[in-house]
């Protein structure tokens, strides 16, 4: 009995290889140009251009930490939040907790407690993050008596 093999390759249409195949031989002649281009250089030459290349490098890198760090405010980079408007209007309805639930989570907050550490490591390594949903529980039930 044959399987059907699912093809994982995504294949691009025909114009996008002829593209990127053209795109890439271009690369390749580029190179290839160059590297002539290079080979025709003495060794100190090409010392000399790989030491003005990492000075060049070198002197970029000091003038960003520099201006970043100094109190420039000409030159003063920073980091700036993304702001997104958002589309839809939004509003968050939360559960209504009866004060029977609110006691369950508490004493259940009260046996987590109780458990000793090797227990209570155990349990939140399988659930990471079991006392912070019990805490936003809890606060969810707060906001609900203030309303």
């Amino acid at each position: 009995m044959k399987k059907n093999k699912k093809k994982t390759e995504l294949e691009l249409p025909l114009f996008i290889r002829k593209i990127l195949t053209d795109f890439n031989q271009k690369l390749i002649d580029l190179s290839n140009f160059l590297q002539e281009k290079t080979d025709m250089y003495s060794l100190g030459k090409k010392k000399f251009f790989l030491m003005l290349f990492c000075f060049i490098v070198a002197s970029e890198c000091s003038i960003l930490i520099f201006c970043s760090v100094g109190n420039n405010e000409r030159f003063y980079y920073t980091v700036s939040p993304i702001k997104v408007r958002s589309l839809l209007k939004h509003t968050t309805t939360y559960p209504r907790l009866s004060d029977q639930e609110l006691k369950q989570i508490q004493d259940f907050k009260f046996y987590l407690d109780t458990l000793s550490m090797k227990d209570r490591d155990s349990l939140f390594t399988i659930r990471p993050h079991l006392s912070d949903s019990i805490e936003m529980v809890e606060a969810i039930y707060q906001k609900q008596i203030k309303k």
